[in-house]
């Protein structure tokens, strides 16, 4: 696979040249670029490939201005920050901005190697191409008590159970996590934030043993079974297990806390898609508005991110026209209210498809699934179908109940 090199000292991007090549890459994979029309022509014609930035002592990032438009266009393009300046104003820049990775300037050699390793693996078993990196799907709540955590865990299991999805729920709100209790998996025995302080070690063996299995496709990746305060787990950290689930599953379903930090940042900027949940009431409303536009702020493109209206037609609501209004970008889905199936699943600790499968909150799910990776809605299985052991696929009627 191809790296980039770019930066102003001809010197330091020598000495990376022949890192890369004493580590065994071929010549002909590393390409150093002068400025940013020659990185623009490159990858019209190799998009899949790591860039090395390099920034020197850290006093210019100028550079950062154009890479956020860069990752947005080529988002398979892994790019690895160098810079000797690397206080937590730069790091935090240099996330926001796309980079993965943020090494020493110059770089040590088994670090760098290492790093596009673990970004970049050149083939996956049998030595076929690596696939593009699985979809990845973010839920936020715009207020507590929206059901965002309960709408994230069932999406993830139609994905796994109905959509035949190799399916990942990553649960980031490391304080309060309980999309556990959503899912009747039993209690977890390794948490993300054990994962995330690997560092080197880290490596699809270990991503594996430290997934909680809830269903055969689906596979929890938990919070701490205890409140954990943020220690020892850095932006970067966090986005490197979350490329080694997206690389290794088809689908990796995200719940975030209510509170922009650091890690839910970085999250919210590896999203394809940013679902943020709110209700028809004011405050709700209110604090997507104000999300959404912090969001955009912080280099959320609008495209990035739908706003979901939960219990839809629960009576006593704002009206739709003025929810549309108030926010930057239009209601993208709605999800149906169902209370006593809600209320029971909660109180159960199981899966609404499970206490309730014909249930309008899964039929609303199964429509946002279906849009949001292109895929057919499922087959679905009838009395009599179930009964004989034969699946039939779903009329419209059924399809809706």
């Amino acid at each position: 696979m191809r790296v980039y090199l770019m930066g102003s000292n001809p010197l330091h991007l020598n000495l990376i040249q022949s890192t890369l090549l004493a580590a065994g890459r071929s010549s002909q994979d590393i390409q150093t670029v002068t400025d940013l029309p020659a990185l623009e022509a490159a990858l019209a014609t190799q998009a899949q490939a790591a860039l090395v930035l390099d920034l020197g002592q850290g006093e210019d990032t100028s550079a950062l201005a154009w890479l956020l438009e860069i990752t947005r266009r080529w988002p398979a393009l892994q790019v690895v920050l160098l810079s000797a300046r690397r206080d937590e104003a730069l790091l935090l820049q240099a996330i926001r901005s796309g980079a993965r990775e943020v090494l020493d300037s110059p770089p040590e050699p088994a670090d760098l190697v290492q790093t596009l390793e673990r970004l970049m693996p050149e083939t996956a078993p049998g030595g076929k191409p690596t696939a593009p990196l699985a979809p990845m799907l973010a839920f936020i709540g715009s207020k507590g008590g929206n059901g965002c955590t309960q709408l994230a865990s069932n999406l993830a299991w139609l994905l796994a159970t109905e959509f035949g999805r190799d399916t990942v729920l990553a649960d980031l709100d490391l304080l309060w996590g309980d999309a556990s209790f959503y899912l009747g998996g039993g209690q977890a025995r390794h948490s993300l934030d054990q994962l995330a302080q690997q560092g080197p070690r880290l490596d699809n063996q270990l991503l594996q043993s430290s997934l909680h299995p809830v269903h055969a496709r689906l596979h929890l990746l938990a919070a701490p079974s205890s409140p954990a305060l943020l220690r020892g787990i850095t932006p970067t950290a966090l986005a490197r297990v979350l490329t080694l689930a997206r690389q290794r599953h088809q689908v990796l379903v995200l719940d975030l806390p209510r509170q922009l930090d650091e890690l839910t940042l970085q999250a919210l900027q590896l999203a394809d898609k940013v679902f943020i949940v709110m209700r028809h009431r004011v405050p709700d409303v209110r604090n997507a508005q104000r999300l959404m536009q912090l969001l955009q702020a912080q280099g959320l493109a609008s495209g990035q991110m739908l706003p979901l209206l939960n219990r839809a037609d629960e009576p006593g609501g704002l009206d739709p026209v003025a929810i549309d209004k108030a926010l930057p970008v239009p209601v993208a889905h709605r999800v149906a209210n169902d209370p006593s199936a809600l209320q029971a699943c909660v109180h159960l600790g199981v899966p609404l498809h499970e206490q309730a499968p014909g249930s309008p909150v899964l039929r609303d799910l199964r429509l946002l699934a279906s849009q949001s990776l292109g895929m057919p809605l499922p087959r679905r299985m009838g009395w009599l179908g179930r009964w004989l052991g034969k699946s039939s696929v779903a009329s419209p009627m059924s399809t809706q109940a």
